[in-house]
């Protein structure tokens, strides 16, 4: 593990694997309680993202990111736009493909009342 400061293109933090099922990086926060991230990730740029993920191959199915969550109340992806002006999103999504769909949800469980996407607007 390295760790890089300096101007221009540099690396913080650089992992690889070359494992089938390998991890390049990996975070853990092991606490029981509080709230405890086990990868943070931060951009003071006004062009940043605090976290990138790319899956660079052109066939297949691929994620530029995944997240879950374990628990009866848990939330897989969570996305806050706390400025309180502007024209701001919690989450945006997008496709470029002839055949893509900007955001998909599909809800597996058949008991109960599910949704595959829902929205709720708060203001006037």
């Amino acid at each position: 593990m390295g760790v890089g400061v300096g101007t221009g293109v540099t690396v913080g933090v650089y992992g690889q694997s070359n494992s089938s099922s390998g991890k390049g990086v990996f975070g853990e926060a092991t606490s029981p309680t509080g709230v405890t991230y086990g990868v943070w990730g931060e951009s003071a740029s006004n062009e940043g993202w605090g976290v990138f993920g790319n899956a660079s191959k052109l066939t297949g199915t691929t994620f530029g990111g995944r997240f879950r969550s374990a628990s009866n109340a848990g939330t897989g992806v969570y996305g806050l736009a706390d400025n309180l002006s502007g024209n701001t999103f919690g989450g945006k999504f997008e496709s470029n493909s002839t055949g893509g769909t900007g955001v998909y949800g599909l809800a597996e469980n058949t008991g109960g009342f599910t949704f595959g996407v829902k929205g709720e607007s708060k203001g006037d």
